[in-house]
């Protein structure tokens, strides 16, 4: 004689593992950033097109819930300001694929910013003075260049469309440096330039021969008239 006997054993089918594809650009400030997800097979690389779920997403410090449709999801941020920014998205899986998680990163860029400064006298002498003219961006108004000579703030002014003029006095003898430094906007990047200017002594020689000259040429006038 038999007796019977029934079992029970439960079968665990595994979800096929995932990988996460991010795609995303650097841009420039004040344009809006697209990042899109993909997920895909972590062993081929095939692309699931009917997966679905959500993914948490991390911009920086900042938290997004994110759809993903037919194996694909987007996300726009907007505002972001100049920096380098990390993407973190983790995927939560669904019924049908195991979850996964992904790194990515991209940079908001300053537009470049063109620094010019020319010098109205590249020499003069003790006591003379000269003019600094530096311009950058037209469209850079009411910020500040800074002026250095021999490494020394020498002075702050703010643009006008772009430009700004130093009249700069009172150098001793020799060569000096001087530099332009813009630093950078929410907007716009840094930048700096530089040249010299040699300041020369009074030569009190020249100065009596130029006397002399004058005088010749004032009393061989008076003999004219």
């Amino acid at each position: 004689n038999y007796q019977s006997v029934s079992t029970n054993s439960t079968l665990f089918v595994e979800r096929p593992r995932t990988s996460l594809n991010i795609t995303v650009e650097d841009v420039f400030v004040g344009n809006d950033v697209l990042i899109n997800f993909t997920v895909l097979s972590a062993v081929t690389g095939k692309f699931f097109d009917d997966a679905g779920g959500i993914l948490r997403v991390y911009v920086g410090a900042s938290f997004y819930s994110v759809n993903i449709t037919n194996g694909r999801g987007n996300l726009t941020v907007s505002g972001l300001s100049i920096s380098a920014y990390n993407v973190v998205a983790i995927y939560n899986g669904d019924d049908n694929y195991a979850g996964c998680d992904a790194y990515a990163n991209f940079q908001v860029k300053g537009y470049e910013t063109f620094l010019n400064m020319t010098l109205n006298k590249n020499e003069i002498f003790v006591g003379g003075n000269i003019s600094v003219s530096v311009k950058v961006n037209e469209t850079i108004n009411n910020y500040p260049i800074f002026l250095y000579i021999d490494g020394e703030l020498f002075g702050i002014l703010l643009t006008n469309k772009g430009a700004v003029v130093f009249n700069v006095d009172g150098l001793s003898a020799g060569v000096h440096n001087i530099s332009a430094v813009f630093p950078a906007t929410s907007s716009f990047g840094n930048a700096s330039n530089k040249t010299t200017v040699n300041v020369v002594k009074n030569n009190p020689n020249l100065f009596f021969i130029n006397y002399l000259i004058y005088k010749k040429i004032y009393f061989s006038l008076l003999t004219i008239l």
